[in-house]
């Protein structure tokens, strides 16, 4: 660790910094004071009070990445996004905040303190949004308190949005219509949560199709990832989908559930410009999933979601079943299955063919629903 503070200390010109590790950041706090060329930070937000008055001395910054931030750092969000209005474009709050374990409801009773906001609140983000009209990406994931109603109910102090990620939940208010214009969205990636049964949920998700059309009709890339992992996506959303969209996706992800094969065709053949798909790919059925995708004539990109839905070890695909998906799909470069990243190469008979090109490093699923070039970086 000493090592390693050290470096960061020694680099003048570091431009990006990540640490998501608890309890580790801290220890990068002073090494990263006075860094004018630092732009990018994604951290583990779990903060004391003094720790939060050494990272809002950042001011530079045009990517702030925070996960699991305590409620010390979510109280200065509005002073510190003020300092960051002409610089800052992207914004991730995910899982805001967290009380200081030591510190609960009665503790603070007992100590004489007044208790501070537990959570990001409405007002805090609605405080912090008011500073940034030119944000550009605006990520608010698993805040209790900040669902869709209220962060839709907020972009209107950000109207140059291009990409936009929250959580969508079962009980929560009406949604206010209609939407705030949002011309430049490309990216929408939701979060759904769905335990009740029956659930709202495909319900609430209609809605905000019908709604985000008139607001945000140019969207291009969408993911939406559910909680619970054994639920397949409705078609009549997906038709839903394609219909508001599918002559701009260009992306589709679908984490953590699974599609009917009648949905996979219907978005292999309505969406022209369908460049990546992310989704679960049975492959037991791989070869008649190669004949659903065979429409994609634009599909360059197909990447196999696990949805850990099967008990026991899940196979891999093998070389057999990658050729035979780049067959059928010719336009098909790149598939992404168990970290394994397979490339189509030129043999010597000029016969397009797999070739295993590397294996991806194990990462955080916290960055699922960020747009690729940022995620990627």
């Amino acid at each position: 660790m000493r090592d390693c503070r050290k470096a960061i200390e020694l680099c003048t010109s570091l431009h990006t910094f990540r640490c998501t590790e608890s309890n580790v950041f801290p220890a990068f706090l002073m090494a990263l004071q006075q860094k004018p060329n630092l732009q990018s930070i994604r951290i583990n937000g779990n903060l004391t009070t003094e720790q939060t008055k050494l990272l809002v001395n950042m001011t530079a910054l045009s990517e702030v990445m925070l996960e699991y931030s305590s409620w010390n750092l979510v109280d200065a969000l509005p002073r510190w996004t003020e300092t960051l209005r002409r610089t800052l474009n992207t914004l991730v709050l995910y899982v805001c905040a967290i009380l200081p374990f030591a510190l609960s409801g009665i503790a603070y009773s007992v100590l004489g303190i007044q208790k501070r906001t537990d959570h990001l609140s409405e007002g805090t983000l609605e405080s912090v949004l008011k500073e940034l009209p030119e944000l550009s990406g605006l990520h608010v994931i698993q805040c209790p308190h900040v669902d869709h109603v209220v962060v839709l109910g907020l972009v209107s102090h950000t109207p140059e949005l291009e990409s936009l990620s929250f959580t969508t939940l079962e009980k929560s208010r009406p949604l206010v219509t209609p939407l705030p214009d949002l011309p430049c969205l490309r990216h929408l990636a939701v979060d759904a949560r769905y335990h009740m049964s029956p659930s709202p949920t495909p319900t609430i998700l209609v809605t905000l199709l019908e709604h985000l059309k008139i607001s945000a009709p140019g969207i291009s890339s969408f993911t939406m990832k559910l909680s619970e992992r054994k639920i397949t996506i409705v078609p009549s959303f997906i038709n839903r989908l394609i219909e508001v969209y599918g002559s701009y996706l260009k992306k589709v992800a679908f984490l953590d559930c699974s599609l009917e094969n009648e949905s996979i065709k219907k978005l292999s053949q309505k969406c022209p410009h369908l460049e990546r798909l992310d989704v679960s790919i049975p492959i037991r059925e791989a070869y008649s999933f190669g004949d659903l995708l065979s429409p994609a004539k634009h599909l360059t990109t197909l990447v196999d979601v696990d949805t850990h839905t099967q008990h026991g070890i899940r196979p891999s695909l093998s070389f057999d079943v990658v050729q035979t998906l780049m067959q059928k799909v010719p336009s098909l470069k790149t598939l992404v299955s168990d970290r394994r990243v397979w490339v189509a190469e030129l043999d010597e008979d000029m016969i397009l063919t797999p070739k295993l090109d590397r294996r991806l490093p194990l990462r955080s699923r916290a960055s699922w629903f960020l747009p690729s070039h940022i995620s990627s970086s």
